[in-house]
């Protein structure tokens, strides 16, 4: 049960998939780019959840960073054209 984030690569438009195990605190995330511009945030309760990636974001590597309890864990998402 390890923490899943998915289609990556992502293309604009679609949704980022993103399930955590052992679910139960609030959780915070945010996807931005390598100098740390926040393109997407926001916080969920739910372990399984879904972030609409804008038609306006930048193709290339990105950074989906979640946060919980003061835990951070930041994984990289390939956005195609």
């Amino acid at each position: 049960s390890d923490l899943q984030v998915f289609p990556n690569p992502v293309k604009r438009g679609e949704s980022l998939n993103v399930t955590i195990p052992e679910m139960g605190d609030e959780i915070s995330y945010r996807l931005h780019n390598y100098s740390g511009q926040p393109l997407v945030s926001g916080k969920t309760s739910e372990s399984t959840f879904q972030i609409a990636i804008p038609e306006s974001l930048p193709s290339g590597l990105l950074l989906l960073e979640l946060n919980r309890n003061g835990q951070n864990k930041i994984i990289p998402v390939q956005m195609l054209d």
